[in-house]
């Protein structure tokens, strides 16, 4: 079975036997200016639903890694149980199942889809965006 993990304010991952993490206000949800409500999560991204659906349909197992379930998380006016539940429904509603929802990273973590992370090459310090990274010229941008 397939492990593949995802995020509704969060990031995904995913392996043969491993996961794969998701971010999912960010990337399975349209993204607010401020924030509303503990209960609010957003409107779907039709895209990353269907990658998602697909995923699971291959038997892949798909997280949500977010904030929200982090037990040490600023305050964001609800219990991470409380707020576990809202994510349960909005998945219920447009993934058609729940997935399991956690804030941490594993081992057997394959992909990572997140709007915010920056991927770095192996043992090297070097951002993979950087084109020209490998051979050890910097594009001039923040390295």
């Amino acid at each position: 079975m397939k492990t593949l993990h995802t995020t509704v304010a969060g990031t995904a991952l995913r392996t043969s036997t491993r996961s794969t993490y998701h971010g999912s206000a960010s990337i399975l949800t349209e993204r607010w200016r401020r924030w509303k409500a503990p209960h609010e999560i957003g409107e779907p991204i039709p895209a990353m639903v269907a990658r998602v659906r697909s995923w699971l349909w291959q038997g892949s197992r798909v997280k949500i890694m977010t904030a929200r379930a982090c037990p040490n998380r600023f305050h964001f006016g609800d219990t991470v149980e409380e707020a576990v539940s809202h994510i349960d429904a909005w998945c219920l509603k447009h993934v058609g199942r729940t997935l399991e929802v956690t804030a941490i990273k594993d081992h057997l973590m394959v992909e990572l889809w997140d709007d915010r992370a920056i991927q770095v090459i192996p043992n090297t310090g070097l951002r993979a965006d950087d084109m020209c990274g490998a051979c050890g010229k910097g594009y001039g941008g923040d390295l």
